[in-house]
């Protein structure tokens, strides 16, 4: 058996939807592009994986499915895909249970790029949190309409005295951490860039000093927004209701459906939550992005 714990994004923290966790010293957390909210820990155990290693190596949430695929199987994870599955493109994920066998040594990931999110217009659109991007070592970044100003700083949990407590992801930023409010507008209006390896804080801005890397990693980035689509609508769609009958006559009760996918065979009935029945093929969308949360962080193999 494999056994791991994974996290899909930063806590929301000083106060954001009415809670506090904590991703002190990153800055920002839930529903933000920083790396508070985007860079999260985790742990696995499992045949073949060292014990007690530590890594730093890029993992994408998206890895996640091609990973256990060929590590279940034994096989490469395409030879897995189904018949008729739509082609998958780039930001869809890679196989990284290698870097997992190995420990997650130095230069074992199968990336060198994360893709946090990209639109293919107007960032300023509901539930657009921006556009960033990771490529080696450094970060481009510009904000969008969801980015919670509370949230926008370096915030430790009430009563934590950070100047007493060591954090392991502390080591990749300023000796002295910074508590408090970001720069009010900071990366709103122009791309920002980050060294996310030596600067895992994003205390300082090289956008000014070095405009060919911002050139280069909007190139890559303009790749990915050339195959985004629009939201299935601004506030996202209800999911499906799918009585189970549908899949063998023995089967009860229901099951739910994501409205944009997976597809369901061509053809069939499908009951929509709000009771309206419409056809398979006209009520499903199948759409693949990104997800935000990368495993960059710090991932670890439990001895």
């Amino acid at each position: 058996s494999l056994v791991l714990f994974s996290s899909d994004n930063g806590g929301p923290t000083n106060g954001n939807e009415g809670t506090w966790s904590s991703n002190f010293p990153l800055r920002g957390g839930k529903n933000t592009l920083w790396e508070g909210g985007t860079r999260v820990v985790g742990a696995v155990r499992g045949p073949g994986i060292p014990r007690g290693a530590v890594s730093y190596e890029k993992l994408h949430a998206t890895d996640w499915l091609p990973t256990l695929v060929a590590m279940a199987s034994g096989r490469p994870w395409t030879a897995s895909i189904p018949p008729g599955e739509a082609p998958y493109l780039e930001g869809d994920g890679v196989d990284n249970w290698p870097m997992l066998r190995a420990g997650g040594a130095p230069g074992s990931s199968a990336r060198d790029w994360l893709l946090y999110e990209v639109h293919p217009g107007d960032r300023w659109a509901p539930h657009s949190h921006g556009d960033a991007l990771v490529l080696g070592d450094l970060k481009l970044i510009r904000t969008g309409k969801v980015n919670p100003a509370e949230e926008d700083g370096w915030h430790p949990p009430p009563g934590e005295d950070s100047t007493a407590t060591r954090y392991a992801v502390g080591e990749r930023c300023d000796r002295s951490l910074r508590v408090g409010a970001a720069e009010a507008g900071q990366c709103a209006e122009e791309y920002c860039l980050f060294n996310v390896t030596a600067d895992a804080c994003e205390y300082h801005d090289l956008a000014a000093e070095r405009p060919a890397d911002v050139a280069r990693l909007l190139r890559r980035l303009d790749r990915f927004r050339a195959t985004a689509v629009p939201v299935v609508r601004p506030e996202g769609c209800e999911p499906v209701r799918v009585p189970n009958s549908r899949w063998g006559a023995g089967f009860r009760g229901v099951s739910w459906q994501p409205c944009d996918g997976p597809m369901t065979p061509p053809g069939l009935t499908e009951v929509a939550s709000a009771g309206r029945e419409r056809r398979g093929e006209d009520l499903f969308v199948l759409v693949r992005g990104s997800g935000a949360a990368s495993q960059s962080g710090r991932l670890e193999s439990v001895a």
